[in-house]
């Protein structure tokens, strides 16, 4: 009888800690703070804009339409000429940005190719450049128009650099 007592007694005690245990996780933790994110942002900018031709027949204008699209307008175009745009981009938020392939959202004319380098001729890959806040990337965009561009005409192009925070873009990082 008394073995039956003291295993009451345990169990009324175990039951009691339970009680005391369950409560103390029961209860409700309020915390204030203040979390700060940070900002993702850069901006394009154009240096200056030419051409290699002789006769000096055409030319070429290139201005912003935002921080991201670039416009570019050559007019009077000439059969085998490349036109050049120094560019620069800067980080300009708090946090790291990557880059996507640029999108040109104007047909190319037949026989024109388009060619981002940086400052040293070396092709950028879009996919791979990652600038940190108060970085700047410097480079050139060329256009090539080979000897089958219609000669006096406009072409006008809207190039948009697509970015976006270091570790969540662009999507096709993985």
């Amino acid at each position: 009888m008394k073995k039956i007592g003291i295993i009451c007694l345990a169990l009324v005690l175990a039951l009691g800690a339970l009680g005391v245990g369950a409560a103390l996780w029961m209860g409700v933790l309020t915390i204030h703070g203040e979390v700060y994110t940070g900002n993702v942002d850069a901006i394009w900018s154009i240096e200056a804009a030419y051409d290699d031709e002789v006769k000096d027949v055409s030319f070429i204008e290139a201005g912003m339409i935002s921080p991201w699209d670039m416009q570019i307008m050559i007019e009077n175009a000439y059969p085998s000429v490349t036109y050049t745009v120094d560019w620069n981009i800067e980080c300009t938020g708090s946090v790291p940005i990557h880059f996507d392939v640029p999108m040109i959202f104007t047909e190319l004319p037949p026989g024109a190719t388009f060619t981002f380098t940086d400052m040293d001729g070396n092709p950028i890959d879009w996919l791979t450049l990652q600038l940190h806040p108060g970085e700047i990337q410097w480079g050139e965009l060329t256009v090539h128009l080979d000897n089958t561009a219609d000669q006096g005409m406009i072409y006008m192009f809207e190039i948009m650099l697509p970015f976006g925070q270091y570790n969540e873009f662009p999507p096709t990082l993985g």
